[in-house]
């Protein structure tokens, strides 16, 4: 379903979007519905529901009237949330999530080109893109940081998410109560090394001229004046880029002790006596006198704060009383005159360029104060005096797939409870890295039923909506095993996995994406019957190659793990030589979808009795086909032809209509000969192994 939000704001706009209602009431009746439904969304628990409380808007926010007028479209109560994305599918993803808890303050960015094809597939969406030129790169991630200050500058509190992200109850209710209501900088700690991450940023009731906007100012500046001086930099070996991630937390350590530095960003580490120097001179700065880099805890307060009741107290099994919060002062940062050469000397270049001049005059054009120049020693005073507050998110507030993704508790058919009332202890995760591929952190939200499969569809109309899908198969043929199979008894990991290769190789040979199976979570060597309930407590051999999942409505009745092996882009993605893989959400929504389909996408069940014996892959997957309807959709890869000749191709008389879906109805018995097809993938798998590598399938082992 497209979801009751995104109908409602389609009755206010009135446009139905193609959808039909019978007996439709006079259109200033449809708004009592919309109220209605707002006083049961998350969102009512800080009165921050702005569905149907703002317009649609579309355009290039780099002219100060652009930014101006979407401000004035997009804004409900001071707030703005903005998602920057040039993958679309992920983009709507995160949009419609939020719109489920009642938020309709959103802006998705990406590029004009996106925002067109957007605004064609989801017209109630807001696109906007910028036409501003940076020197610096890469711009998609700049564009989301120039963002950031200008809207900050006119009063506007701006929440900057990552689309790895997931909402799963009401923000605005603890970014609004201690311990972050008074606080004018928010941005996520990164769970490796400790440091700024700016996959969430918020800034709320900054001063124009205050240090939180310097702060998320300086990151555009900084980096453009550094690719400006290009030849500058590199004649003094200093480096004119840097990652604006380290960029940005490098200036928040610049707001904290008060002067301009390039810790993270100039700390080359080309040996170990380059790194000593330079960590130790940063650390005599900060007052410290031991060996080794600067750490968060080094210059930002930890504070424990009780964990939020309303998250806690109807989370099942959540014992967490606490969190961790980290925070500081901030200030404008001041040369006092010299740049130290143990610091590395000038951060810039004597003179400004042509792009670092357009950036601050656009800053400027607002009309709105400055803060006093930082490489001024005559304002140090002003620059010390103009001071905000600053922390690292708590971790119900971001916490990422890797501290706690695999417990549960990210999935409302599991934290809900057989009587629907209860909730998760998290307000918002933050997927961070994930195993295997980046395309996982996709996998997690279909797994945990944030996938609008709808959306999907719009930007997909000929039903390709999976990883699998290609031009010429965008509904792939599948080979799966039935549930009595998947859901059986595996009496260890090493036996699920040997059913699960045979699988794979007979799905080769035939042609067909294969479904990989997921074993159920309460498996004895998965952690048995203390799965059975919240927070699920993998085994650590397999807790961090591992990604939960109960379909809606299911819960712990249909609770299954995937697993580490399969979960990685090369063993999904389908290519002329192997015809992909399915995960098991993906497979629930493709029954779903054939399921009125019969005639066009046919379903079979292969004879148990010709499973009983063991079979050469090729052998069984020629009889196979031979019974089902010939070759499968990967057989017929256009790629093939043009790599191996028309001959490659095998024929095979069939003696039936092909199904879309194969179902095995008893483990695989196969014999270790490689078929032609898995020798095919063995040849060809080195051409794109560093992108679509499948170790796994080798018996190699997961990386």
């Amino acid at each position: 379903m497209l979801g009751q939000a995104v109908a409602l704001l389609c009755l206010l706009a009135g446009d139905a979007g193609g959808l039909a209602f019978a007996n439709a009431e006079p259109a200033w009746r449809e708004k009592e519905r919309l109220l209605e439904n707002n006083k049961t969304l998350p969102c009512a628990a800080s009165g921050t529901c702005s569905l149907g409380h703002t317009r649609q808007w579309t355009g290039d926010i780099y002219p100060l009237q652009g930014l101006r007028d979407c401000l004035r479209a997009r804004v409900y109560r001071r707030e703005i949330i903005l998602v920057s994305e040039n993958r679309l599918v992920a983009g709507f993803q995160l949009y419609d999530n939020m719109m489920q808890m009642g938020y309709d303050h959103i802006v998705l960015m990406s590029t004009e080109e996106n925002c067109k094809r957007a605004l064609r597939a989801w017209p109630q969406v807001s696109c906007i893109w910028s036409s501003q030129v940076f020197a610096a790169t890469p711009k998609y991630m700049l564009d989301r940081h120039a963002f950031l200050p200008r809207a900050a500058r006119l009063g506007v509190n701006v929440l900057c998410l990552d689309s790895d992200s997931m909402f799963l109850s009401d923000i605005y209710s603890h970014l609004k109560a201690p311990p972050l209501r008074d606080m004018a900088l928010m941005a996520l700690k990164d769970p490796a090394i400790g440091w700024l991450n700016s996959a969430v940023v918020y800034v709320q009731n900054a001063r124009p001229d205050g240090p939180s906007v310097y702060v998320l100012n300086e990151v555009i500046d900084r980096l453009e004046r550094w690719a400006e001086a290009r030849e500058y930099m590199l004649g003094r070996n200093r480096k004119d880029f840097c990652w604006e991630q380290m960029a940005m937390s490098d200036i928040l350590m610049s707001a904290v002790i008060g002067r301009p530095i390039a810790y993270g960003c100039w700390n080359w580490d080309r040996n170990v006596t380059y790194r000593d120097a330079w960590e130790g001179a940063h650390k005599r700065y900060f007052g410290y006198n031991e060996t080794g880099g600067i750490g968060s805890w080094h210059f930002l307060k930890e504070t424990k704060v009780p964990w939020p009741k309303s998250l806690a107290e109807h989370a099942p099994g959540f014992r967490r009383t606490e969190g961790v919060t980290h925070q500081q002062v901030i200030q404008i940062p001041n040369t006092q005159g010299v740049w130290p050469e143990e610091f590395g000397g000038p951060l810039y270049a004597p003179v400004r360029g042509n792009k670092s001049r357009a950036w601050m005059e656009l800053i400027k054009s607002d009309g709105m104060p400055l803060w006093a120049d930082p490489e001024d020693p005559a304002q140090a005073a002003a620059n010390a005096a103009n001071r905000e507050l600053f922390t690292y998110l708590p971790e119900w507030i971001g916490i990422a797939y890797g501290q706690d993704g695999t417990s549960g508790y990210w999935n409302p058919a599991l934290y809900r409870g057989a009587n629907g009332t209860g909730t998760s202890p998290y307000a918002l995760a933050h997927f961070y890295r994930l195993f295997g591929a980046p395309m996982n952190k996709l996998t997690v939200k279909m797994a945990n039923n944030m996938w609008n499969w709808e959306l999907s569809h719009l930007l997909h109309p000929r039903g390709g909506v999976f990883f699998a899908s290609t031009e010429h198969a965008p509904i792939p043929d599948v080979l799966v095993y039935s549930p009595e199979v998947e859901n059986r008894e595996w009496v260890s990991h090493e036996e699920w996995d040997k059913a699960t290769k045979a699988l794979t190789r007979l799905a080769m040979e035939m042609g067909r994406t294969v479904v990989y199976p997921a074993p159920r979570c309460n498996l004895t060597w998965l952690g048995g019957e203390r799965n059975n309930h919240l927070p699920l407590e993998i085994p650590m051999q397999f807790k961090h190659q591992c990604i939960p999942y109960s379909p809606s409505g299911k819960g712990f009745n249909d609770n299954r793990c995937m697993l580490g092996g399969y979960l990685m882009q090369g063993c999904m993605a389908a290519r002329w030589y192997f015809a992909g893989g399915m995960f098991p959400p993906e497979y629930d929504h493709l029954v779903v979808h054939i399921r009125d389909k019969a005639a066009e996408h046919p379903v079979a069940t292969v004879a148990a009795e010709q499973l009983a014996r063991s079979w050469d892959s090729e052998e069984l997957a020629k009889t196979l086909m031979a019974q089902h309807g010939g070759l499968g959709a990967g057989l017929f890869h256009p790629k093939i032809a043009e790599k191996l000749g028309a001959a490659a191709v095998p024929a095979v008389p069939a003696a039936a209509q092909k199904p879309r879906v194969l179902i095995i109805p008893s483990v695989l018995q196969l014999t270790d000969k490689v078929g032609p097809r898995e020798q095919l993938y063995r040849d060809h798998e080195r051409e794109d192994f560093n992108v679509m590598s499948c170790p796994w399938i080798q018996n190699k082992p997961f990386v």
